[in-house]
Order: structure tokens, then sequence, then C-alpha cells
């Protein structure tokens, strides 16, 4: 539910996984731009609606995946 929120202010419609990285599906280039911006050019934009955030190596388990991709949503 927490992912759910923090994305929807970005306007992400989904994330799934793509070892290694988290894939972002999204509705505003800009918005995700931003965050782009904002977390230091963590996140990779490939498209108009998909952006990849490469996770660390060895990051395996959900708990983990899911405290990576808050850390990025969070303002």
């Amino acid at each position: 539910l927490e992912l759910r929120l923090l994305s929807s202010r970005w306007r992400i419609d989904s994330i799934h996984l793509e070892e290694p990285y988290a894939v972002f599906t999204y509705r505003d280039r800009k918005l995700v731009e931003e965050l782009r911006k904002l977390k230091g050019n963590k996140l990779r934009i490939v498209d108009d609606r998909s952006a990849y955030l490469p996770l660390p190596a060895g990051l395996a388990d959900s708990d983990g995946i899911a405290a990576e991709i808050k850390s990025l949503l969070q303002p």
C-alpha cells in the first residue's frame, strides 16, 4: 500500500522486476524526470513510458527491494 501511495504522487502506474532493475511504467515524463533529478540521476528513463532503477548487486529479498524503491519515491 505504501508503494502505491508513493507511486501515485509521481504518476507511476506499475512497478515490476527485470533483474537487475526495478522497472517503472509511468504517465508523466516531466514528473519522472523531476524524480530522477531529485535522486541524483539514479533512475534511467528509457522512453516515454518506462524508467529503470538499477538495484544493488546481491539484493534479492523482497523487503530489501521494496526499501530501495521506497527510498527513491519518497520526497
